[in-house]
């Protein structure tokens, strides 16, 4: 095989196992998410340096790496880049970095999105709206951008 394919091989799968963890894969949906809210989750302590760090070791973002917190319980990640593949991604965390609830992002097979249940319509909901300062998710929910 020619060096850039095997490259290219080797890449797909390394996003399919980051992406796979266990969870299964699904197309993301748009959904009525007028009433969506954060599953409560008692006393969560966040370690905002580890996502820091996360962030700024982040692969193809460029474009976008931005950290929010949410309820000061909730983590949201996203990314956007000029890469071939993997160009864009947004993870959901619960207290800490190894506790990602959701993802949706970008890799060789096509768009990729994993989601427990109790956190679907709130992802859906941060999802349609990454522009907004609140991330639509409006007086309900405490959001804090993260400076790097």
């Amino acid at each position: 095989m020619m060096p850039k394919i095997k490259i290219f091989i080797f890449a797909g799968v390394l996003m399919l196992i980051v992406f796979s963890a266990g969870c299964i894969f699904k197309s993301v949906k748009n959904e009525n998410v007028e009433n969506a809210s954060a599953p409560s989750g008692g006393d969560v302590k966040v370690n905002l340096e580890s996502f820091k760090k996360l962030a700024r070791g982040a692969v193809c973002a460029d474009k976008k790496n931005e950290l929010f917190l949410i309820d000061g319980r909730l983590v949201f990640w996203t990314t956007q880049g000029n890469c071939n593949d993997s160009s864009y991604s947004s993870v959901l965390f619960e207290g800490n970095v190894d506790n990602e609830v959701c993802s949706y992002g970008d890799s060789i097979a096509g768009p990729m999105e994993t989601c427990d249940d109790e956190y679907k319509e709130l992802f859906q909901r941060i999802l349609s709206n990454l522009d907004a300062s609140d991330l639509g998710l409006g007086d309900e929910h405490k959001v804090e951008a993260i400076p790097l």
